[in-house]
């Protein structure tokens, strides 16, 4: 009992424990350009703790597309990158491509954050393909319902 106070004791005395976050805020745009869609992010870390390693990638039809990236983003520092990629419209209306950003805490863990960049090629039209779904249920402790 007296080992374990004096390790405590010697803890508090060394400096507390310490803990931070990392929140990313993204922002980000798409506008149809002829066969290409410029994208625009903008990247708000939120949290204490600067993110390492950050990287921006857009999904589109399955293939990766990789804009700038920044080996650090500082607590309350923003980041901006802007790119070009085909675009995989095949004809007017609204889109949706799906970008991810990749980046580590200062121990090296990975996390991501999924957003959706959405763009519109000539007249917005409404989806050829429409569903109706049913709810369903998800184990015995759990119910999906889709709107």
């Amino acid at each position: 009992m007296q080992k374990i106070a004096i390790v405590l004791y010697a803890a508090f005395i060394c400096g507390r424990l310490y803990a931070g976050e990392i929140s990313l805020e993204t922002q980000c745009a798409g506008s149809a350009e002829g066969d290409r869609v410029r994208l625009s992010i903008e990247l708000i870390n939120r949290g204490n703790e600067s993110a390492y390693n950050v990287v921006s990638e857009i999904r589109c039809d399955g293939v990766p597309e990789f804009l700038p990236g920044k080996s650090e983003l500082l607590p309350l520092g923003s980041f901006r990158a802007e790119g070009y990629i085909k675009s995989p419209a095949r004809g007017p209306g609204a889109y949706s491509l799906a970008l991810i950003t990749s980046y580590a805490d200062k121990n090296g863990y990975p996390f991501s954050a999924v957003s959706r960049i959405s763009y519109v090629r000539g007249e917005a039209r409404p989806p050829e393909i429409i569903a109706d779904l049913k709810g369903a249920s998800l184990s015995k402790n759990g119910k999906l319902v889709l709107n």
